[in-house]
């Protein structure tokens, strides 16, 4: 139980690193300027990994209509939608904003 404990700390601890990344690393210019490549890439990443959009939704606690204005550029995605797509599939921000 110890480690396991360990390990969930370690991920928190990661997963707030990764938030205050993407919080300096980005502001809403850079999100307005971006949103269709980003768009397109949350699309991409979620099939690449195998999921629908339903189940991408029901795991980041959000409607799948809003998921897919998200994918199509119609929503811009704020920065914990970012944050939450980083921490779901592993990867590093610059995937995501395409830096």
């Amino acid at each position: 139980m110890d480690k396991i404990r360990e390990i969930k700390s370690e991920i928190d601890t990661l997963q707030k690193k990764l938030y205050i990344e993407l919080s300096n690393s980005i502001d809403d210019e850079v999100l307005d300027n971006l949103q269709s490549d980003i768009a397109g890439r949350i699309a991409s990443i979620r099939k690449q990994n195998k999921l629908t959009q339903q189940e991408l939704a029901d795991i980041l606690d959000m409607s799948r209509s809003n998921l897919a204005n998200i994918e199509v550029g119609n929503h811009k995605p704020n920065i914990e939608f970012l944050y939450k797509i980083c921490c779901v599939f592993d990867i590093n921000s610059t995937k995501v904003l395409g830096f």
